[in-house]
Parts: C-alpha cells; structure tokens; sequence
C-alpha cells in the first residue's frame, strides 16, 4: 500500500471515528444517562398504556360477507372491496383471485371518502362544489379520498359502523350498485 492509499485509509477511519463519537449522548458535569427517560436507556417504556376501545364496526364474518356479496353482484368484473370501521381503519381488504391489488386500494379511497363525508363516494364532488366547508375539507386530505361512485357508508340501527368501497367495475356506477347489494347483508342487530 502507498503512502497516499495509507493516508486516504487514515483520514477516512479517523472521519468514521469522529461520526461516531459525535452520536453519542453527552456525558459530564449536570448530564447523565440516568435522568434520560426508561426508554432511551434501553429500558421498557414507561407503565402500561391504556387499552383503546376498538371503533364501532361490522364483525369481520359480516365484512367477509359484504365482500362476498359484492364480488357476486359483480359477476363479471374483477373487483377489490375494502371495508373500514368507523375509524376509518381497515376491516377486510378482499382481493379475490384475478383481481389487481389496485383496485382493493381505490376500494379504500372510495370507503374512505364516502365515511369522511357521511354520503356516497359519488356525490362528494356535487357536495363540495354547494358547501365551502366540504371543499375545504377534501382540499385538506385530497390525496385520501376519490368521488368516482362505488365507496358507501356502513350504518345499522342508526349507528355508522364503517364504510364498504368498491371498485374495478365499469362504469363506476356499478361498483355502487354492486356495494349497495353487499349493505342488504346489514340487518338491525348484525354488525
């Protein structure tokens, strides 16, 4: 090895060295590791966190048969369906065999645009262009929410439990008819 490869290789490790020894915690006078919280001392984190109550939604047999119940009114189509709890997390993603996985994501889209407003997917855009509020609000999370139809609230005995969105039909318009079949399988008491 030459003198300049050395010198390269010398400066390189001194520079990795230094790195590292600026990433460490300060220690010394009115510093300590000790006064630093549990968890950043590689100890558990601190006491037990409170359970969070899971968010009103269908039961997953009930989204299982939504689902279900969609693809058949969809004879035909490869369609991806996703159902949201009221949070708006998912429930079921239901991708059945030979359909894209992009469709079960616009499925969410349009679950999740017609759960934020309380209304069908596909009213959304007529919605928002009649009320300030509404446009401002899908301004907001634009990125999150479609108006192509197909994407329905889920509500039983006055309650919203979720959404159901559905999609890879065509027109679009079939996809809501298809996930308004799949809202017959919501009988008062079946959530």
């Amino acid at each position: 090895m030459n003198t300049a490869s050395k010198m390269l290789t010398s400066v390189a490790l001194a520079t990795f060295v230094m790195t590292l020894h600026a990433q460490q915690p300060a220690v010394g006078p009115g510093t300590s590791l000790e006064s630093k919280p549990p968890a950043m001392n590689g100890g558990p984190p601190p006491g037990p966190r409170r359970p969070i109550p899971p968010a009103p939604a269908p039961r997953l047999a009930t989204a299982l048969s939504m689902a279900r119940k969609a693809v058949a009114a969809c004879h035909g189509w490869h369609v991806g369906v996703t159902v949201l709890d009221s949070a708006g997390y998912p429930k079921l993603i239901y991708i059945p065999d030979g359909s894209d996985g992009f469709h079960a994501y616009i499925a969410f889209r349009k679950a999740n645009t017609a759960l934020a407003f309380g209304m069908p997917s596909g009213e959304v855009a007529a919605a928002t262009k009649k009320d300030p509020r509404l446009a401002a609000k899908y301004q907001a999370h634009s990125a999150d929410f479609i108006t192509f139809a197909g994407g329905l609230p889920i509500e039983a005995g006055g309650k919203l439990l979720g959404a159901i969105g559905v999609s890879g039909a065509e027109p679009s318009a079939r996809d809501e008819a298809c996930a308004r079949s799949a809202l017959k399988i919501m009988q008062p008491g079946t959530g």
